[in-house]
C-alpha cells in the first residue's frame, strides 16, 4: 500500500521558515512567565489611530448585510486608483485596482499569477522572508543577487544585467525595504526599468512601506511612475496593515495591468473570496483626512526612533550598523562575534529574552534584523538588553584572546 505521507503538493512543498522556532522558544518562554521582548516583527505595534476604530464601530452598528465582491469594495478601488494617480503618480484606474486580505496574500496572488515552472525570478537580497518561499511555491526558480552595504543595499542595475535571461519573468523590488531600510533611488529606478523594457519583463514593486521616510534628502519613488513602458510592466503592491497601523484589519492591494489584475481578481475569487468587509470599510476609513493626521503623528514617533535607535546602537561594541534609509527596521553586522546569525538570535533570546530576525532568513548570514517600530520606552528596554548581550559576548572574545 503506498504511503499517503509521501505525497507532497506543489506548495505544501515549502519549507518552513527558521525563524519559526526562535518563535516557539519566545511562546515557552513568555508562558514560563518571562517577559520576553520582540523586535523581531514586520509591522508596528502601536495601537490603530482612535478615529479608524471608531468609524469600524460605526460601520459595525450600522449592521449593512452582505459581504463585498472579490476584486474588493468598488468604492475603496476607486479611491486607491486615485491617490495612487495623485500621489504616487502612477496611471491607474479602479480596473487596474484588487484588494486583497493583507499584504502577504498580494505577494502571493502576484506571483502565482504571473510565474509558474521554468520561469525565473529575480531577487535581491537581503529580501522578506517570504519572497522565495512564494516563488518556490508557484514553481518558478528563484536568481538571488546579493546586494552591497556600501550601496544601500540597492540593486546594481550592472548586476541585473548580467542575471537576466531568456527564461527571467519578474524582478522584486522592496522599496522602502524590510529589513534593511533602502529606499530606491530614482536614477537607480530608471536603470533598471530601462533594463525591463530592454527585456521585457515584469517587476514587482512592493512599496507597503512607501509612508516611512527616514532621510530628509530621500522621497518614495513609484517604479510605474517613471514612465509608460515601466507602468506596463509594472505591479505595484501595496497595504494597510503596516501604513496604516491595521494589523488586526490586514487589507493589501496591487495595481495592475488589466490583463493581469483579471487573473488576480479570478484567483481571489476562488482562493479567499477577498477581504472582510469590515476590514475594506477600516481601509476606507485610513484614507480620510482625520485618521491620516494621527497616522501621521505616528509616523513622526517612528522617524524619531530610527534615530535614537541608531545613536544607540554605534555605541554597541561588535556590533556594525547599516543607518537605514527608511522603512520599519533595520540591519545590524555581527561578524565580529564569532557566531552565525542563528546562534547569535537564539543565544540573544536565551540570555537577554530579545527577539531579533537571524540574516539566513533573508538571506544575509552575518546580518541580524531589527525592527524599531514600537513605543520608545519598549525600544529602549530592548536596546538596553541587546547592548549588554554584545557587551558581554564582545568582551569574552577580548579576553579569549589574551589568554592565546
Amino acid at each position: 500500500m503506498k504511503d499517503l505521507r509521501n505525497a507532497v503538493g506543489a506548495m505544501c512543498a515549502v519549507p518552513m521558515p527558521g525563524v519559526t522556532a526562535l518563535h516557539a522558544l519566545a511562546g515557552e518562554l513568555r508562558a514560563a512567565g518571562r517577559s520576553v521582548r520582540s523586535l523581531a516583527f514586520e509591522i508596528p505595534r502601536f495601537e490603530p489611530p482612535a478615529g479608524l476604530l471608531d468609524s469600524c464601530i460605526e460601520w459595525l452598528r450600522q449592521g449593512e448585510p452582505g459581504g463585498a465582491p472579490a476584486a474588493g469594495l468598488p468604492e475603496l478601488r476607486r479611491a486607491l486608483a486615485e491617490k495612487l494617480s495623485r500621489d504616487c503618480k502612477v496611471p491607474c484606474t479602479a480596473l487596474n485596482l484588487v484588494v486583497t486580505p493583507g499584504e502577504r496574500f498580494a505577494r502571493f496572488a502576484a506571483i502565482a499569477a504571473l510565474c509558474g515552472p521554468g520561469d525565473e525570478v529575480i531577487l535581491p537580497v537581503p529580501c522578506r522572508m517570504e519572497y522565495r518561499a512564494l516563488v518556490h511555491a508557484a514553481g518558478a526558480t528563484c536568481v538571488e543577487l546579493r546586494t552591497r552595504p556600501q550601496e544601500g543595499f540597492e540593486l546594481e542595475p550592472g548586476l541585473l544585467e548580467a542575471a537576466v535571461t531568456g527564461r527571467t519573468r519578474l524582478l522584486i523590488l522592496n522599496t522602502p525595504s524590510w529589513p534593511a531600510g533602502t529606499v530606491y533611488r530614482r536614477e537607480t529606478l530608471e536603470a533598471l526599468a530601462a533594463i525591463a523594457v530592454r527585456h521585457n519583463f515584469m517587476v514587482l514593486s512592493d512599496e507597503c512601506l512607501a509612508s516611512f521616510i527616514g532621510e530628509p534628502d530621500r522621497a518614495h519613488v513609484s517604479f510605474a511612475s517613471l514612465s509608460d513602458e515601466a507602468a506596463n510592466r509594472c505591479i505595484t503592491l501595496g497595504g494597510f496593515s503596516a501604513g496604516c497601523f491595521m494589523e488586526n484589519h490586514p487589507v493589501g492591494f496591487v495595481a495592475a495591468p488589466e490583463w493581469l489584475s483579471g487573473r488576480i481578481i479570478a484567483l481571489l475569487q476562488l482562493v479567499s473570496g477577498g477581504a472582510s468587509a469590515l476590514d475594506q470599510h477600516c481601509a476606507l476609513a485610513a484614507l480620510t483626512a482625520p485618521v491620516q493626521q494621527e497616522m501621521a503623528e505616528l509616523r513622526r514617533t517612528i522617524v524619531e526612533n530610527r534615530e535614537w535607535f541608531c545613536r544607540s546602537l554605534e555605541a554597541v561594541p561588535g556590533l556594525e550598523l547599516f543607518r537605514p534609509a527608511g522603512g520599519l527596521s533595520l540591519l545590524c553586522g555581527i561578524a565580529g562575534f564569532g557566531m552565525d546569525s542563528d546562534l547569535f538570535c537564539e543565544r540573544l533570546l536565551r540570555e537577554e529574552l530579545l527577539e531579533a530576525v537571524p540574516g539566513r532568513e533573508f538571506g544575509a548570514e552575518g546580518y541580524i534584523g531589527l525592527s524599531f517600530a514600537c513605543p520608545a520606552s519598549w525600544l529602549k528596554d530592548a536596546a538596553g538588553s541587546l547592548a549588554a548581550f554584545c557587551g558581554k559576548i564582545f568582551r569574552s572574545g577580548l579576553n579569549k584572546e589574551g589568554c592565546v
